[in-house]
């Protein structure tokens, strides 16, 4: 979990100070954050091509409706499907949401079965 932590921090400060990505050529966190950030990405990558492997050539059939599947169908006014790199962030948005919910959640459990 402690790469997990430290993309999120470095993807934090990246919002915070758009030019963090320049900080890289001198400060050794936001190196290490960086690095992080690409395993990560890199991990999301490969569940989302993963998940869309298992579709083959025709994509996902009509009756299914899992996220991934919802990912592929999704289209804009103008007919265009997302992009690869809008998938992977959707992907990432979606297991670190859960993630986050899921350990709130059970903090929350504890915290209220032993009041």
């Amino acid at each position: 979990m402690q790469l997990l932590d430290d993309a999120l921090v470095e993807s934090n400060a990246r919002m915070v100070i758009p030019a963090r990505e320049w900080h890289v050529l001198w400060s050794s966190q936001a190196r290490s954050g960086a690095a992080c950030l690409r395993t990560l990405t890199s991990l999301f990558d490969r569940l989302a091509q993963h998940c869309v492997a298992r579709y083959g050539a025709d994509g996902p059939p009509a009756g299914d409706a899992c996220f991934m599947a919802q990912l592929l169908r999704i289209r804009d006014a103008c007919g265009k499907a997302l992009s690869w790199d809008q998938i992977v962030t959707q992907v990432g948005i979606a297991i670190v949401a859960g993630h986050d919910t899921t350990g709130h959640t059970i903090a929350f459990s504890l915290y209220a079965g032993g009041v």
